[in-house]
């Protein structure tokens, strides 16, 4: 019973933490030099493209040819981002690049975890 119960904390503490990181690894095709195509976007392996700006969305895309997938970091910010955002003590909200481009609201009414 015990283990029962500490699995079950062990799982909700491990999805509360993918839920408020804002991240996915998203499964992509490649193309011939082997670089990741996410929607519209092209991005060489391992290497980044942060996107807000000119109507795209607010996310960070990082391309690892080697399993095929993007991962997308989103809104909110994981923790270390947020924590420097705040340090500074503004958001810049659309227009800008991720993560700066993460509404403000967010920053005022979620919590965030360590």
């Amino acid at each position: 019973m015990l283990k029962h119960v500490g699995l079950f904390i062990l799982f909700a503490a491990i999805v509360d933490f993918i839920g408020t990181d804002g991240t996915a690894n998203v499964p992509v095709p490649l193309d011939k030099n082997g670089s990741c195509v996410y929607h519209n976007e092209t991005i060489s392996n391992q290497h980044e493209l942060l996107l807000g700006f000119s109507n795209t969305p607010c996310e960070r895309l990082r391309c690892d040819n080697a399993s095929k997938t993007v991962t997308v970091t989103g809104c909110p910010p994981p923790t270390h981002y947020y924590d420097a955002i705040r340090k500074i003590g503004r958001f810049g909200g659309p227009g800008r690049e991720w993560p700066w481009c993460c509404p403000s609201t967010w920053s005022k009414t979620t919590k965030v975890q360590a």
